[in-house]
């Protein structure tokens, strides 16, 4: 199964400070650092999810986003996260996502240049 991303999400990815209303043009500071440790996708990680049709839900990036924080706890630098039959190379320090690997790129089951697998649960 595939997860679901709609394109609006896709496009909102990158958004990672949010003006609360009322506060005319400042951020509130816990939510800056909320938000500062979620996990970001690369411009290319972008592409490769709109080119392969590929849909995260909120959950799904929720999952992604502990399954980082948890890499980063074991010390992984650059990781493949495998969350159903999406493949995601993530750089943990960074917590950003770097490619998404479809279903039929998973089957050739060599990678390189990660230092990790984090399996992630859908259920």
């Amino acid at each position: 199964m595939v997860p679901d991303i709609s394109n609006d999400l896709v496009g909102s990815l990158s958004t990672r400070v949010v003006k609360t209303p009322g506060n005319a043009g400042h951020s509130d500071f816990k939510e800056v650092m909320d938000k500062q440790n979620q996990v970001r996708f690369s411009a290319h990680a972008v592409k490769r999810l709109n080119q392969r049709d590929i849909r995260l839900s909120p959950l799904d990036l929720d999952r992604i986003d502990q399954a980082a924080g948890r890499a980063a706890d074991k010390g992984a630098a650059d990781s493949l996260f495998l969350l159903g039959d999406l493949g995601l190379i993530v750089n943990v320090q960074n917590r950003t996502v770097l490619t998404a690997i479809a279903q039929d790129d998973l089957k050739e089951g060599i990678f390189t240049n990660i230092d990790s697998t984090v399996i992630i649960p859908t259920e």
